[in-house]
């Protein structure tokens, strides 16, 4: 759903009954491990919606930011705009 939205521009809100995955429940913060502590999560698990659109287009201040990149895209800037001795 967020490379859709990065790519395609496209914007969208998911509640947990859209989810198919329960590490993204989990990670998410819509449920609660049943045992043990799973790491990287929003805890408390209290979520009860997820917007997903460009920070362009977000109305609202967003609590957490995800930013999706091209690995060799930003490999590239990141040599073009260093110095070597």
């Amino acid at each position: 759903m967020v490379r859709r939205s990065a790519f395609y521009g496209e914007s969208f809100v998911f509640s947990v009954e859209e989810l198919t995955c329960t590490s993204a429940e989990l990670a998410l913060g819509f449920t609660e491990p049943s045992y043990g502590e799973v790491y990287p999560r929003i805890k408390p698990a209290n979520t009860k919606l997820v917007s997903v659109s460009s920070l362009e287009k977000t109305e609202k201040k967003p609590d957490v930011v995800v930013i999706v990149g091209i690995p060799a895209k930003n490999n590239a800037d990141f040599n073009d705009n260093c110095t070597t001795p």
